[in-house]
Order: C-alpha cells, then sequence, then structure tokens
C-alpha cells in the first residue's frame, strides 16, 4: 500500500511540475529529484552527467511540490 501511495503522489508531483510556468532548467531538476524519489533526503541530488548538487532553492521548492497545497 505504501509503494501505491509514493507512486501516486510521484505522478501528481510530475504533472504539477508539467503544468507549471517554470522555466526548463527548473522542471528538469525537479523531475530529477522526482525520479530519485528525493524530496526529503540530506543527500546531493546530481542530473545525470554532472558534477554539482542540485540548488537548495530547487530542492526546497521540490519539498514544498511534494507536500501538496496548503
Amino acid at each position: 500500500m505504501l509503494g501505491s501511495f509514493l507512486s501516486n503522489r510521484q505522478n501528481e508531483f510530475r504533472e504539477t511540475v508539467t503544468r507549471s510556468s517554470l522555466p526548463g532548467d527548473v522542471k528538469h531538476m525537479l523531475h530529477t529529484v522526482n525520479r530519485q524519489k528525493a524530496w526529503f533526503t540530506r543527500d546531493d541530488v546530481i542530473l545525470r552527467g554532472g558534477d554539482k548538487p542540485l540548488p537548495e532553492e530547487v530542492r526546497h521548492l521540490a519539498r514544498e511540490a511534494s507536500c501538496g497545497p496548503s
């Protein structure tokens, strides 16, 4: 059941990011966070082929988006 719940949240996150008016590079970073299910992890998230972790602002945005509307 938990796996299904997380999968549904992952799908909702993807749809929210896709529909947003954010710049393409930010959307790409958010999709990477989502694909790695790294919304709340403290570990660095690095784009494939990259060498720098994603900016903290993007990580914060991912955490906010994963919580849904307030």
